[in-house]
């Protein structure tokens, strides 16, 4: 039987529970018109803002896919293992046969390092065969490229986020990798005159660095920004370290894919040219003018003269053949170069001479024809004088020679000068040291001028006409002017017959002897 107490405690619980469903079925109510009201009255977030609050949750944020990408990261164990082992066959030539421990201890190191490396997946290809190794050189081209184009968003993407810090950075540092570690080590600090810059930047660019930190207008960066912008920075190192073992790795393979123009460049310098053009094809059909541009990089200067810096010059110039000509003599020297590249580019293309034969000789023909430009010209040789003929030459007369003669002949004035007179003593000349005759420096040279022969050149057929023609001329009349009469004509030839009767007298030469 159930006592009283019992029944009421019963009855409580009911009452409880009762209030406890109505409860939430209010609470059901309410969420339901509140969830209704949201999706009328729900707005709209700003895409920035989610972006940010995104960042906020992930601290580090990866920007980079081909550094997780596997065909990436398989190639690049490949790479590293083979450069662990081209050092230690470079340790066991640099020690000989001498089995030290230290020795020992260099191979367990080169060991762990390999192991390291090694995944479980198997190699990308097959040692002994060539065409394997000609696969993943062209493969390891165009990662080369792609690592590029990567470290290039990369740069983008830092700018955008750090140019609120240092703004000034960007127009002071221009290229990609130089920029991204001058930012992993300023991070977000003011002071910048502790940091050392000297191995990545000259020394210019660090003062133009520091000045522009001084006078910066930019605000620190949030934890999350510095953060991401770390991150992104150490991917691009990153990055760049795996270009340079690339680099290194074609390097040494390079003999297999262009052996002529290895030949010709060397190792380093081909695997930079192949992987700055894309391709062997690429580099085969590029023109030799082209190939002199390629790998162009045109640095700041700030503020210092542009007269000595070579802009517009490529990677060719920093070869041996063209560092070893004189500055006069390194524009032809490129020019030479780059056509003998060209030239062995195509021979590699189409696979002839695989040792490399004849990129040997052409590397020979450029040097000693910028040895044969080097050279001075000869010397001019002293032409002897020929031995002079004993018989005597005869000498030029005649009408033509008589004129010549004349023009340079000595004038009557300065026979007059030359004359050394009796008496009179010479005045020595101040300036040129010389004696000169002072006797006609008093005198009238004008009278002297005059007194000249003058000399007229008549010809000899109006001379004859002249002497011979008994006309008289066109001026001449019959008419005189006399005091007494005035005009009266006159007779000239009566003239004539009285001076003549005048002459035939005594004495004269027509008279004859008179009979008596």
């Amino acid at each position: 039987m159930a006592t009283l107490a019992d029944t009421l405690l019963k009855d409580l619980e009911d009452l409880e529970e009762e209030n406890f469903n109505n409860n939430n079925d209010g609470i059901k109510k309410i969420k339901f018109e509140e969830q209704y009201e949201e999706d009328d009255y729900e707005e709209i977030v700003d895409a920035i803002e989610e972006f940010l609050n995104d960042k906020k949750k992930k601290c580090e944020r990866k920007i980079s896919e081909l550094l997780y990408d596997e065909d990436f990261l398989k190639t690049m164990n490949h790479i590293k293992n083979y450069i662990i082992e081209e050092e230690a066959e470079k340790l066991k030539n640099e020690e000989g046969t001498k089995d030290t421990e230290d020795g020992d201890e260099n191979e367990d190191n080169i060991k762990r390092k390999k192991a390291k490396y090694n995944s479980d997946d198997e190699n990308p290809l097959n040692d002994n065969n060539p065409n394997d190794e000609e696969v993943l050189i062209e493969k390891c081209i165009e990662l080369i490229i792609k690592i590029d184009t990567e470290i290039l968003n990369i740069h983008k993407y830092l700018k955008d986020i750090y140019s609120t810090k240092f703004p000034e950075l960007d127009s002071i540092v221009y290229t990609p990798l130089e920029y991204i570690s001058v930012v992993s080590r300023i991070k977000n600090e003011s002071d910048i005159k502790n940091i050392d810059f000297s191995d990545i930047l000259p020394n210019t660019t660090v003062m133009a660095i520091v000045v522009a930190s001084s006078m910066t207008t930019g605000i620190k960066l949030p934890d999350h920004l510095l953060k991401s912008c770390m991150s992104f920075c150490n991917e691009a190192l990153e990055l760049n370290e795996n270009r340079q073992n690339i680099l290194i790795y074609l390097e040494n393979k390079m003999f297999l894919l262009a052996p002529n123009l290895t030949m010709l460049l060397g190792s380093a310098l081909t695997a930079r040219l192949i992987s700055c053009v894309g391709s062997l094809k690429n580099l085969s059909v590029t023109s030799s003018q082209n190939l002199i541009v390629v790998g162009n990089s045109k640095k700041s200067i700030l503020g210092l003269s542009n007269v000595n810096k070579t802009f517009g010059v490529g990677i060719l110039s920093t070869s041996e053949i063209v560092q070893s000509v004189p500055d006069a003599y390194k524009k032809k020297a490129i020019n030479l170069l780059a056509g003998k590249c060209s030239l062995a580019s195509r021979i590699d293309y189409f696979k002839k001479y695989k040792e490399g034969q004849y990129g040997l000789l052409l590397r020979e023909y450029v040097i000693n024809h910028l040895i044969k430009l080097q050279e001075p010209p000869p010397m001019k040789q002293k032409k002897i004088l020929p031995i002079p003929d004993e018989k005597k030459g005869r000498k030029r007369g005649g009408k033509r020679y008589r004129k010549l003669k004349e023009k340079t002949e000595i004038t009557e004035l300065r026979k007059q000068i030359n004359r050394l007179p009796f008496g009179p003593n010479t005045n020595e000349d101040f300036y040129t040291f010389t004696d000169q005759n002072t006797a006609l420096l008093n005198s009238n040279i004008t009278k002297l001028k005059y007194q000249t022969k003058q000399k007229t050149n008549i010809p000899k057929k109006k001379n004859a006409s002249a002497q011979s023609s008994g006309a008289t001329g066109g001026l001449s009349s019959s008419l005189i002017f006399t005091p007494l009469h005035g005009i009266e004509l006159f007779n000239p030839s009566i003239n004539k017959t009285t001076s003549e009767t005048r002459e035939n007298k005594y004495f004269s030469s027509l008279s004859q002897f008179r009979k008596v």
